[in-house]
C-alpha cells in the first residue's frame, strides 16, 4: 500500500534507508506499502521566459540596477554569515546544536507516527482471508511462479482500466479497506496498495504502475528473507503518484 503526507516546515536531511526487525510471528509474507508526501515544485506559467524582452529599455534599466543591487547584497550577507560564524561561543554552537537535534527528534517522531498508524492498520485488517487465499493459490518452484507473476505484470501494464484483472485487485473487500485508510489518512498518504509474499499485489486503492513488487528495494526490505521489517526510504520523485516523498512498507503476519 503506497502513502504521501505533506512534510512539516522543518525538513532535515533525508535519513537512509532504516529497517526495524519485527518480533517473530507466524507470518503470510505479506507487505503494506506507503509513500509520504512531499509538495511538487511549482513551475513558472508558459510565456514567461520572454517576459524581460517586453519591457521598456527603462524599466530593464532600473532591474538591472536593482538586481545588481540584490547582488551586492547577497555578497555582503554572506561575508556577514561567514564573519558571524567565525565569532560563535562555544555556548551559541552548543545552543545551535540543541536546536537541530530538536529539529531531527521531532522528524523522527512524525515517522514514527506513520509508521505506527500503517502497523495498526496491517493487524486490524478484516478480510486477511484475500491475502491467505492468494499466497495458497501459486504452485510449483519459486523460479515457476516468479515466471508467473511477471507474466502477469506485463498484461498488468497493457491492460485498460476496465479489465477484469485490473479490477480484481482494486474493487474487493481488502481494496475497500486500503481506500478507506488512504481516506482517513489522505493528508500524508498518496498511495495505498498490499502485496502476497511473492510481491504480486492483491488490493489496491488505486491503479499503481506494476503489478509485480519483488524487485524494488523496498519490498526486499520489508519481506527481510520472510522475517519482516518496517522499511523507510530515502526522498525521491514517485512517478505513478506524481509527488515527491518517501515509501514505507510494513508487514502483514496472520493471526
Amino acid at each position: 500500500m503506497t502513502e504521501e503526507t505533506n512534510l512539516p516546515e522543518m525538513t532535515p536531511e533525508p535519513s537512509p534507508d532504516m529497517t526495524t526487525p519485527e518480533p517473530e510471528k507466524k507470518k503470510r509474507g505479506r507487505f503494506l506499502k506507503a509513500k509520504e508526501r512531499k509538495p511538487k515544485p511549482k513551475k513558472l506559467p508558459a510565456g514567461k521566459a520572454g517576459f524581460l524582452g517586453n519591457l521598456r529599455i527603462r524599466t530593464k534599466f532600473i532591474g538591472v540596477i536593482v538586481g545588481l543591487s540584490l547582488i551586492a547584497v547577497v555578497i555582503l550577507f554572506a561575508v556577514n554569515i561567514t564573519n558571524t560564524q567565525e565569532i560563535l561561543t562555544e555556548q551559541e554552537t552548543e545552543a545551535l546544536s540543541a536546536i537541530s537535534h530538536q529539529r531531527a527528534d521531532g522528524y523522527n517522531e512524525m515517522l514514527m507516527g506513520r509508521v505506527s498508524a500503517m502497523v495498526g492498520f496491517a493487524a486490524a485488517l478484516d478480510h486477511q482471508d484475500n491475502l491467505v487465499s492468494q499466497n495458497e493459490s501459486y504452485t510449483g518452484s519459486q523460479t515457476f511462479i516468479e515466471s508467473q507473476i511477471l507474466r502477469l505484470d506485463e498484461q498488468w501494464r497493457e491492460a485498460g482500466e476496465n479489465n477484469t484483472f485490473v479490477l480484481g485487485v482494486l474493487q474487493n473487500e481488502l481494496a475497500d479497506e486500503t481506500t478507506y485508510f488512504l481516506d482517513t489518512f489522505n493528508t500524508y498518504f498518496v498511495e495505498t496498495f498490499i502485496t502476497d509474499r511473492y510481491g504480486a499485489n492483491v488490493a489496491a486503492a488505486a491503479r499503481t504502475s506494476d503489478y509485480y513488487q519483488a524487485d524494488e528495494g523496498w519490498w526486499q526490505s520489508a519481506y527481510n528473507d520472510g522475517k519482516g521489517a518496517v522499511y523507510i526510504g530515502e526522498i525521491e520523485y514517485d512517478e505513478s503518484s506524481g509527488v515527491w516523498g518517501f515509501n514505507m512498507a510494513v508487514p502483514i503476519y496472520s493471526e
